[in-house]
């Protein structure tokens, strides 16, 4: 098929960046599971043909940390070397191949290279997964399956999985042609109902035109009353808004007439008013005179409260003074007493402290003391309880002498090893008396076969009595042998057993000895130490308290000594802060303006007086003065609105001859109406008759209409139905014809099915004219391993049939686990071989998984048997028994989730 060159992975599941060389040798792929090993595979066959083992989209086997990977391949096929480049970018989804023939660009393209590979070069990706590869576990699970199993996977095997498949697919067709088959029936019961329905509704279609036709009549016929009652109801309607035209106008008239009446009424009033008013005009200006120096007094007595407020300011000023100078002369007083109070306090404090420092010491010396004396209390404790166990563990042990049971082991070695050389001679002279015997039996010349001396009939049956007498006897002893080995071999067994415990007691028994003598020295010393130290836990436990008591009177003193420090600097800032504010001069400038403010007081007061005197003004407070200031300014405003009245006068006579103008011609208008209306002659009783009978010849006409309406839609609804069962009945029609085309379908498909099913017909016809060639292929391949039978048969269910010379016929479960092994590889040779490949490459992914220890050593005999048969070989395994199959060894390791490779 193809030989190995060189790999390189690009970003390909766990291999960020890998490269590897081959040549035609064995290579051994080791390393712990998850580490990458069976990744190398995937990209070769992800190289080859554009598809992973398991992975359906190639998303997958991007490497986590890349968005893209990269697979090249360089291969050797048929002389001719070959290298191939795929690549796929998980971000477009998209895939990219060439393939390059020695150095030339041959194809480009996924599509033309899969067909290159395929086509030309006549590589398979089944067939390439049938025989040079041979998956985890498959050597030999496949014949442990069942019946129906072994078909399925001898079709895969034999390229036969896909019309199997087909199978399926036209069973699931035939279910569905079932389904339409049955649907069709249902649909042929209902024909005859559907042309019953259809006559019935043709009927009821004349009987609905010949009633629209009537109802058309009779709407004509009312629709022409219904315009004459129009007619006349748009005369009256004309009349109606004529009259309320007429009606609104007077409605008008009436209304500006009485406004225009109560106009002239408050007119007149308004001219007496005045004229009453202008007597009282001398009388508010006399008082009104008073108003001026009234505001002058006001204006006094507020510059006199201001003053008084400026002078409580300033006596408020003054006494703060006084209290901060007598804060001053306190605070002065107070700090020698507490400076006094701080430095007898420190003084005690330091001797405290020196107290505490000489007993904290002491107490140190003391706890180091106690501590070294708990813990060799502790240590003698646990050595005695050491001790302890120690001796009862002793006492556990039986005292042994393993060299008796080590003679008795010997001896059954040796009666184990002399039984099997007489099971071994007895099965060759069983071999050999069977030999003999098969060719008596087969012989038909006058000769001896085995001696070549002369023979008659009678010497032959008697040699042949013999012959098969002496077998009879040696399988009789032969199964004693057999029995007496395995009894032996049992003995042998517990009798090693027996022996390693007792070596393990006496080892054992040793050691505890030692460690008793060691522990017993131990202690002795532990309690000479406890009694030098001469340890008293009362002494300890006063000078605690001792200590206790004067960490707690240290603290209070300096507690107390930063109480008075914070004392005395909190008594000093405020004699500062007290000294910035306190000033002799502004004390003294303060009571000057004190006096000023006084005099000007007096002098506000004198020109009030004056005032009061000069106008005979009876006032004497503030709120007095406030009082006729706010009569006076109401007197002043008075004034001033009965002058501008009297200024308006004769505007307001000149307004009054209009207005009684206009209302004089507004009367006349009333009048003219009022003639109008009654010419016009309109009675509302006829306009509502008309209105009533115009209403209900209107209802007649939408009743009539929608009657049409009705008929009319039901009509549509009708003729839609017949048209409808018509399209039912022409479709009825073709599924009859449709029903037919099933049931042909359905018989062809039947007979399609059974002959493609994968138990029975076409696919049993397949495997039994290709397994006997097979088996003649696997039969060749078998004899390299050199193992002896005769005849070998494949059935289809992958049951395997041996003959062997002298044994008869046996099957594939009677060999050893390494003939097993043999024949399974044998037939992926003989696969491949069979659908013309030349069988130069062989991958074996994890062969040992299921594999018992025998089956793993013959499996590596086999594998090194075949180094010389098959150019090249690669396997993935994590047991390290296979190593010495490999020409090199590629270890794989996975650090931080990326596959590392080194090959040595």
């Amino acid at each position: 098929m193809i030989r190995l060159r060189s790999l390189k992975l690009h970003g390909f599941l766990s291999h960020r960046e890998t490269e590897l060389t081959f040549d035609d040798e064995a290579y051994v792929i080791l390393g712990e599971n998850a580490s990458g090993k069976t990744s190398i595979l995937r990209g070769i066959f992800f190289a080859l043909f554009g598809k992973d083992f398991t992975a359906e989209k190639l998303e997958r086997v991007v490497n986590r940390d890349s968005t893209s990977l990269q697979v090249e391949l360089s291969f050797l096929h048929r002389g001719t070397n070959y290298r191939i480049k795929r690549k796929f970018s998980a971000l477009r989804k998209k895939s990219e191949a060439e393939l390059y023939k020695g150095n030339a660009l041959y194809a480009s393209g996924v599509k033309n290279v899969n067909y290159v590979i395929e086509k030309e070069l006549g590589l398979d990706s089944h067939l390439f997964r049938n025989t040079v590869y041979v998956p985890q576990g498959e050597i030999l699970t496949l014949f442990n399956l069942q019946r129906k199993e072994k078909r399925q996977v001898l079709n895969r095997l034999l390229g036969l999985e896909e019309i199997g498949k087909r199978h399926e697919e036209v069973k699931n067709f035939i279910s569905r042609l079932k389904a339409l088959r049955d649907s069709l029936l249902k649909s042929q019961e209902l024909l005859e109902e559907i042309k019953s329905e259809l006559l019935k509704t043709e009927k009821e279609i004349e009987e609905k035109e010949e009633e629209l036709n009537e109802k058309r009549e009779q709407l004509k016929e009312e629709e022409k009353l219904l315009k004459d009652q129009e007619n006349l109801y748009e005369s009256l309607v004309e009349k109606r808004e004529k009259f309320l035209r007429l009606t609104d106008s007077l409605s008008r008239v009436e209304k500006e007439i009485r406004e225009r009446e109560a106009e002239l009424k408050e007119l007149s009033q308004r001219i007496e008013k005045v004229e009453a008013l202008k007597g009282k005009i001398p009388e508010l200006r006399e008082c009104v005179k008073l108003l001026k120096p009234l505001k002058e007094i006001k204006s006094l007595l507020s510059q006199i409260a201001e003053k008084k407020n400026e002078l409580l300011a300033l006596q408020k000023e003054t006494l703060n003074l006084e209290r901060i100078k007598e804060e001053v002369e306190n605070l002065q007083s107070e700090i020698p007493e507490i400076e006094k109070e701080l430095r007898e306090t420190g003084a005690l404090l330091e001797e405290r402290e020196k107290e505490l420092k000489e007993a904290e010491e002491k107490l140190r010396e003391l706890r180091e003391t106690e501590r070294f004396y708990r813990s060799l209390l502790t240590s003698l404790k646990e050595n005695e309880e050491r001790l302890k166990g120690v001796e009862e563990e002793i006492e556990k042990i039986p005292k042994v002498e393993p060299q008796e049971r080590a003679k008795e082991v010997e001896r059954l070695k040796s009666e184990v090893e002399k039984i099997r050389e007489e099971l071994s001679a007895l099965r060759v002279k069983i071999s050999e008396a069977k030999r003999k015997e098969n060719l008596l039996e087969e012989t038909n010349s006058p000769e001896c076969p085995v001696c070549g001396s002369p023979m008659e009939e009678e010497k032959r049956k008697r040699l042949l009595q013999e012959s098969r007498k002496i077998v009879r006897k040696a399988e009789e002893e032969l199964k004693r042998l057999e029995e007496l080995l395995e009894s032996k071999e049992r003995a042998l067994k517990e009798s090693e057993k027996l022996l390693k415990e007792e070596l393990v007691n006496a080892e054992r028994r040793k050691a505890l000895k030692e460690e008793e003598k060691r522990l017993k020295e131990k202690l002795t010393t532990l309690q000479r130490k406890l009694k030098e130290l001469n340890f008293k836990e009362e002494e300890i436990s006063s000078l605690e308290r001792r200590d206790s008591e004067l960490k707690r009177e240290v603290a209070k003193l300096k507690e107390r000594k930063e109480l008075l420090r914070k004392r005395l600097s909190e008594t000093d800032r405020k004699l500062k802060e007290r000294r910035t504010k306190f000033s002799e001069e502004k004390l003294r400038e303060l009571q000057k303006k004190i006096r000023t403010i006084e005099k000007e007081i007096e002098e506000l007061l004198s020109k009030i007086k004056e005032i009061k005197r000069e106008h005979n003004l009876k006032v004497s407070k503030a709120r007095e003065v406030d009082g006729e200031i706010e009569k006076l300014e109401k007197l002043k405003e008075e004034l001033n609105k009965i002058e501008g009245e009297v200024k308006n006068l004769p505007a307001y006579i000149e307004e009054k001859g209009k207005k009684e103008k206009r209302l004089k011609e507004l009367t006349e208008e009333r009048e003219n109406l009022l003639e109008a209306i009654k010419r016009l002659d309109f009675k509302k009783e006829a306009l509502e008759t008309v209105e009533k009978t115009l209403k209900k010849q209107k209802e007649t006409v939408e009743t009539l209409k929608s009657s049409i309406s009705k008929l009319e839609g039901e009509l549509k609804a009708l003729r839609k139905k017949v048209e409808l069962d018509r399209e039912k009945l022409k479709r009825r029609e073709k599924e009859s014809k449709l029903l037919a085309k099933t049931e042909d379908s359905l018989r062809i498909l039947k007979a399609v099915s059974e002959g493609i099913h994968p138990e029975k017909g076409f696919l049993q016809k397949v495997r039994k004219s290709l397994l006997p060639q097979i088996s003649r292929y696997c039969r060749e391949f078998f004899e390299e391993f050199d193992f002896e039978f005769g005849d070998l048969e494949i059935s289809e269910d992958l049951t395997v049939t041996f003959s062997v010379p002298g044994g008869g016929r046996v099957e594939l479960s009677d060999f050893s686990g390494g003939q097993q092994i043999a024949f399974a590889l044998s037939l992926r040779f003989a696969m491949a071989r069979y659908f013309a490949q030349n069988f130069e490459l062989l991958i074996l992914d994890e062969p040992t998984i299921h594999l018992d220890q025998q089956r793993r050593q013959a499996l590596t005999d086999l594998l090194l048997k075949l180094k010389v048969k098959i150019p090249q070989m690669v396997i993935v395994t994590h047991d390290p028994e296979l190593e010495v199959v490999g020409d090199r060894v590629i270890r794989v390791k996975n650090v931080n989730g990326v596959s590392e490779v080194t090959v040595s």
